[in-house]
């Protein structure tokens, strides 16, 4: 608990969560736009809105902000003599980094939440009525496809002392998230797992019980081994001396 306790005052007021407060916003009046402009040949429901709203932050936005937190996550560590001082404390390697994503992935369950309110919004300010009940189970599965990502990401950060390089590795997978997805190889890209999740309907993730099995292996084989890998480098390295 002291080091997701540690996570949250180091996060506490960061800049870095504007993004998380203005990009759903842009995704959202993107997405709104694309749909109203093309309402002919689009579905004209609630799921028709949900895939232009989705398409914009789960393969572009997303992940690029969830590279911004990992990055910022070990930006205090990698300062200075902060990461000799890391490695004399008593806490296991396991609490450090599963600390980190703890607390990542409840900024990402908060932002998930944040961009299915949008969606709502965005919904009514078009006229439609109801709320599409799935929306729930979309919202589960890119959040599983979202923690994934961060284990990836933090270990990225962790190993890379630039704050800038893990972040453009982040908006790179989104890219070659799309591309993986577009050639059905999505189950190989951790960073296409956001985008298949939020998009479970389209992608018969939650019809197909298949795809589904497909879907939580890969994102526990990208959760575990960033897991056990960054653990690992975490137990050979020593404190660095000049």
């Amino acid at each position: 608990m002291s080091v997701v306790r540690a996570e949250y005052k180091k996060l506490k007021r960061s800049p870095i969560l504007i993004a998380f407060l203005i990009l759903p916003i842009i995704s959202a009046v993107m997405g709104t736009f694309n749909y109203t402009s093309n309402i002919d040949i689009l579905d004209s429901t609630w799921y028709g809105l949900w895939t232009q709203h989705t398409i914009f932050i789960g393969y572009f936005f997303f992940p690029t902000m969830l590279g911004l937190l990992c990055s910022y996550q070990w930006r205090v560590e990698h300062l200075g003599n902060n990461w000799n001082i890391l490695m004399t404390q008593p806490i296991s390697n396991v609490k450090l980094f599963t600390g980190k994503v703890v607390v990542a992935s409840v900024i990402s369950c908060l932002t998930l939440a944040y961009i299915g309110i949008l969606y709502y919004i965005a919904g009514k300010l078009i006229g439609f009525s109801g709320y599409p009940k799935e929306i729930l189970v979309w919202l589960i599965f890119g959040m599983i496809g979202s923690i994934a990502v961060i284990t990836v990401q933090l270990l990225i950060s962790m190993v890379v002392k630039n704050f800038a390089i893990p972040v453009g590795i982040a908006l790179g997978g989104g890219f070659l998230g799309l591309i993986m997805n577009s050639i059905g190889g999505w189950q190989l890209c951790p960073y296409s797992l956001i985008s298949i999740g939020l998009n479970s309907g389209e992608s018969d993730l939650i019809q197909n019980y298949e795809v589904m099995f497909q879907y939580v292996i890969s994102a526990f084989i990208f959760i575990t081994m960033s897991v056990l890998i960054a653990t690992t480098i975490l137990s050979k390295k020593d404190v660095n001396t000049k």
